[in-house]
């Protein structure tokens, strides 16, 4: 798809639970997918198919912008989130309460 000028992105199977996406961008990655495709498979590409790239996808001024912290490579099945940020909040994944709000 990448070499053919395809515009795609990619998306976990299961609406309940995305917890298997970063494997499965791996996987591709596994595959021939470069890596900055692969982010961009996660990020924009969705946001420009659904018509939202003009707010979210993306990290530049004046978008929604939720982060996640890794302590490692995100697409490896070793590396676990850290924290998020979300709405302005940081969380640590690791505990009940939000760690910092700004």
């Amino acid at each position: 798809l990448e070499q053919a000028g395809v515009n795609f992105c990619l998306t976990d199977d299961n609406d309940a639970n995305t917890k298997y996406l970063p494997m499965h961008v791996g996987l591709a990655m596994g595959y021939g997918l470069s890596e900055q495709t692969a982010f961009e498979a996660v990020t924009i590409r969705p946001a420009r198919l659904l018509g939202l790239a003009d707010r979210i996808g993306s990290l530049e001024p004046g978008k929604d912008a939720d982060l996640a912290i890794w302590n490692g490579h995100p697409f490896s099945n070793m590396t676990r989130c850290e924290k998020t940020i979300i709405d302005g909040e940081i969380y640590d994944n690791f505990a009940d309460t939000v760690t910092f709000s700004f």
